[in-house]
């Protein structure tokens, strides 16, 4: 039994050398590499293509792979490229065409319309008036916001002219570049 210690102490040594030199060898251990201290900005989806996941990098003490994280949607836009600005005339919700106000009268005509187009309303999209008496002295009045399917009523505040007559009014809807969506809006009194 004493032999087999005899023998055992060179191997013990041996196999300890080895593991100790593989240990300290700079190819023993691969190291992966340590996440950046500010996760990178990923891509983010746009109208004319699904959301991509974006790579995050997780800092973490052993060097883990990062993680995948899916970018949110885009809202304002359909897929198949730049939204489109459309709307449908739903009714005359204040002073219908022939309506009677009296000289100098101060009233709101109000248009109601279905957004039937693609484009998110909002900020930059107006009434503008275009032709006719315009019986206000501002050309045109901001729209509220408004998503595609959902009606938007349209306000302009106005004055009815001081002389008897008819008068007519046209109006139009218009993007934030200032393109005119068609067809015109109207407003016809009569001042008796």
């Amino acid at each position: 039994m004493q032999n087999n210690h005899k023998l055992m102490a060179p191997v013990l040594t041996a196999l300890a050398l080895f593991v100790a030199a593989c240990g300290s060898s700079p190819t023993a251990t691969p190291r992966l590499p340590t996440a950046p201290a500010t996760p990178p900005v990923g891509p983010t989806a746009t109208p004319d293509q699904s959301p991509s996941p974006t790579s995050v990098p997780l800092s973490s003490p052993t060097g883990i792979a990062p993680t995948s994280v899916p970018t949110p949607a885009a809202t304002s836009a359909p897929s198949s490229g730049a939204c489109t600005n459309r709307y449908t005339f739903i009714s005359d919700a204040s002073v219908p065409d022939g309506s009677i106000i009296m000289a100098g009268q101060v009233f709101t005509k109000t248009w109601q319309v279905r957004n039937a187009g693609t484009c998110i309303w909002g900020e930059g999209y107006t009434i503008s008036f275009v032709g006719g008496q315009a019986m206000t002295s501002l050309p045109s009045f901001a729209i509220p916001g408004t998503a595609p399917g959902a009606t938007a009523d349209l306000n302009v505040l106005m004055t009815a002219p001081s002389t008897p007559g008819i008068y007519e009014g046209f109006w139009v809807l218009k993007n934030p570049g200032g393109v005119a969506l068609p067809p015109d809006l109207s407003v016809k009194i009569q001042v008796p």
